[in-house]
């Protein structure tokens, strides 16, 4: 995947996940409406019960 990233001009694989998380972590939406999928997951973290 690496070279493949660097072959479209999106960098070494860290670099192109710390803009991933940058933009994620910035972002003025609520990133977990973004798929499906991950607001399921929001769902099921917030419903896992809290370890002491």
């Amino acid at each position: 995947m690496g070279s493949d990233l660097m072959q479209m001009g999106l960098g070494e694989p860290g670099q192109f996940l710390a803009r991933i998380l940058s933009r994620l972590e910035t972002s003025p939406e609520p990133v977990w409406e973004w798929l499906a999928e991950w607001q399921s997951l929001r769902e099921a973290i917030a419903q896992f019960p809290a370890l002491s």
